[in-house]
């Protein structure tokens, strides 16, 4: 049985490292990451975004901490060049694996106080403590937050918990049978005073001792309600700063209602397939005001509650949503992609990315892939076939975090006057933000969309005039296109399968 608040592990099988706290580093930097309404996220898994690296790292350090701390010392590490300015790092609290070298996830915790031994530059010295605090302070030298993907819902294999006290851990049944609202076979008990508390303590190591600066909470609606809340106060205690995001659901239900009455963000379930959809040309006009003005009044209080994202390590990546044709993709399937993440990137709220998002990333489409290395390794050389979609989605990026990109990212709530939106038939639709020009600091931005096959004309009236256009399917350069003015007269004309981004001058 491993000591459940063992600091170190040799390996998922128990054996555990004598390592007194006073042995654990000390937080190596005062970072203080971005507001929440102004962060970009990235969502990444360490051996996914070094094993096709461009770099000078050896093949055994491409699965360690400290290769990708090396890594992040280099201006083309991929991490720095995408533009995201926070990075949601897939699970790296010991995790179930056989070897060291196996690929995994990480989804399956059996030690939330250890950062994972596979990581380890020498895991039999226990160098995985001092090599993830030493990657934390990297990321934070290169200006990027860190925020984990934590696991709390339920325990991997070998279940120690439950050999220590299964029913005091775990829900069970009337029959002692185990609760799976997870799926993975055990859903951990958090209402149990020991078990809450244990989750409290490793959350606040990681803060205190590895400057972690937020969390992202898997199957977060079995954590439940009033544990989160609890995790809020206490952690705030230590950084009012910390990022906290559930994902809000589980098999069981659903709580993203609930967090609204939270500092809890939510990832947005539905912006990502309404989104979807609407890239495909099978949206709607409500549903495009819904999600672009942050999702208020359903899933978020205010405009950086709701985390607004079209993929992540779950199921099909986006691109195989899109089509099949995986390496010659025709323009319309190029269009629909770079509307679903212009949507995101452009949307209230906060976006996240997946990692590759700007590489046309695809698994061929795989399903599951979490035991697939192969299928999930970053293809740095695909970008080289696309290199428009790259430039384009990492200048909406770098336009978003920009001073012109200030009517994009909002705290709190705005006037209802703040967006205006015009429709065009039934889904072609387009925003003006900053319409009532409340805030002055804001430039004035146009975005229009028609993913339909016909023609769309929007009655714009004056409102654009003075405005330059930026973006359009091919190109984005905040300075403006050559291609021209804002709109002919009174109608802006967008052709079939295309999108235009304006800017107030």
């Amino acid at each position: 049985v491993a000591d459940p608040y063992a600091n170190a592990m040799l390996g998922s099988s128990g054996v555990c490292i004598v390592k007194y706290d006073s042995q654990l580093p000390a937080r190596a930097d005062a970072f203080v990451p971005p507001k929440w309404h102004d962060l970009v996220i990235v969502e990444a898994h360490l051996r996914d975004v070094l094993a096709n690296a461009a770099a000078d790292i050896s093949p055994a350090a491409r699965l360690t901490f400290a290769g990708l701390e090396k890594w992040l010392s280099s201006d083309d590490c991929y991490l720095r060049k995408c533009g995201a300015n926070c990075v949601e790092l897939q699970p790296i609290q010991e995790f179930t694996h056989e070897n060291p070298d196996d690929y995994e996830w990480g989804y399956m915790p059996v030690g939330w106080f250890a950062p994972s031994s596979a990581y380890a530059t020498d895991a039999a010295s226990a160098t995985q403590n001092d090599d993830f605090a030493r990657l934390v302070a990297a990321f934070h030298r290169a200006g990027i937050a860190v925020v984990l993907d934590v696991v709390y819902n339920h325990f991997g294999e070998p279940n120690f918990l439950a050999r220590i006290d299964k029913q005091y851990y775990f829900e069970t049944d009337y029959n002692g049978n185990l609760s799976n609202f997870s799926g993975c076979g055990n859903d951990f008990k958090t209402t149990t005073p020991m078990a809450r508390r244990m989750i409290l303590e490793s959350l606040k190591k990681l803060v205190l001792r590895y400057g972690v600066d937020g969390f992202r909470f898997d199957l977060a609606e079995l954590v439940g309600f009033e544990t989160l809340v609890e995790i809020e106060r206490e952690l705030k205690k230590i950084n009012p700063s910390v990022i906290l995001i559930a994902e809000p659901w589980s098999f069981r239900g659903h709580i993203a209602g609930k967090l609204k009455r939270t500092g809890f963000a939510s990832w947005n379930d539905g912006f990502r397939e309404f989104m979807l959809q609407y890239a495909k040309g099978c949206g709607n006009f409500e549903g495009f005001k819904y999600f672009m003005r942050g999702s208020l009044g359903g899933v978020a209080s205010f405009t950086a509650q709701t985390v607004n994202y079209v993929e992540s390590h779950d199921d099909m990546c986006l691109f195989d949503r899109i089509t099949s044709n995986f390496d010659n993709p025709s323009r319309d399937d190029i269009f629909r992609y770079k509307t679903a993440y212009a949507l995101t990137l452009l949307a209230h709220g906060i976006p996240m990315l997946a990692e590759g998002f700007d590489l046309l990333r695809t698994k061929r489409g795989k399903n599951n892939t979490y035991k697939d290395g192969y299928a999930n390794r970053l293809d740095y050389w695909r970008a080289e076939s696309f290199p428009e979609v790259r430039r384009w989605l990492r200048a909406l990026v770098k336009f978003r975090l920009s001073r012109d990109g200030v009517a994009l990212r909002r705290d709190g709530l705005d006037s209802p006057a703040f967006c205006k939106f015009y429709k065009a038939g039934e889904c072609a639709a387009a925003v003006m933000f900053n319409a009532d020009l409340s805030d002055a600091r804001a430039p004035q931005i146009f975005a229009a969309f028609n993913p339909t096959d016909a023609d769309a004309e929007f009655a714009v009236g004056g409102d654009l005039d003075g405005f330059v256009k930026i973006a359009d399917n091919a190109y984005f350069d905040p300075r403006g296109l050559e291609s021209g003015g804002a709109s002919d007269g009174e109608v802006l004309r967008l052709p079939r399968m295309s999108l235009a981004v304006f800017l107030k001058r």
